[in-house]
């Protein structure tokens, strides 16, 4: 079995388990390895699996002239497999000083309120978390003295409101490694942004 089909095999399990024929589905994608596995995965599988596919992506501004090459390489690599994508600027660092929260944390909360914008009219927003950001999100917990309730680790599924705006929240990958995510990239001559 190669990386690249046990990748192909895991989101159709995971898509078929949980959409019916007609889902809208969001794709969120920075241009990384995950997200563009992700996208080319669920793009290559959209007609068997039935399936309506857009991508989004946000520039958090944080980073001027390489944040504007991932934007640009995620439209462009998006419509060349033909999928609709919606890309969005936001001043992170104003949002994050005006509200004194952490960059990361103003930073999270403008992306899921773009996706959940994006996705208003879709049945769910897809992640690329692999395996390996799962085991990353149990050891962070611990490490910040988590009680039982907090070991839980994410959820193929859930939901959250975002600016006011309901959002489910896919993660197809869950059960997949970054190595996997990587091999499949290397398989389908993908070249990610880093």
């Amino acid at each position: 079995m190669s990386e690249s089909g046990g990748l192909l095999r895991e989101v159709v399990r995971q898509v078929r388990r949980r959409y019916p024929d007609g889902a809208r589905i969001v794709a969120a994608v920075s241009g990384g390895p995950d997200s563009l596995a992700l996208l080319h995965a669920l793009s290559a599988l959209k007609d068997s699996l039935g399936i309506d596919l857009r991508a989004a992506h946000l520039d958090h501004g944080l980073r001027p002239e390489a944040g504007r090459a991932d934007a640009e390489f995620v439209r462009e690599f998006a419509e060349s497999i033909g999928i609709p994508v919606s890309v969005g600027t936001a001043d992170v660092d104003s949002f994050r000083r005006a509200r004194r929260i952490s960059l990361e944390d103003a930073a999270r909360r403008l992306r899921y309120e773009f996706l959940a914008e994006t996705a208003r009219q879709a049945d769910a927003v897809a992640l690329a978390h692999t395996a390996d950001d799962q085991a990353e999100t149990v050891l962070m917990r611990i490490l910040r003295g988590t009680g039982l309730d907090g070991l839980g680790a994410m959820s193929p599924i859930s939901s959250a409101t975002w600016g006011g705006l309901r959002v489910n929240l896919f993660r197809p990958l869950l059960e997949v490694s970054k190595t996997e995510t990587l091999a499949y990239c290397a398989a389908n001559a993908l070249n990610p942004r880093v």
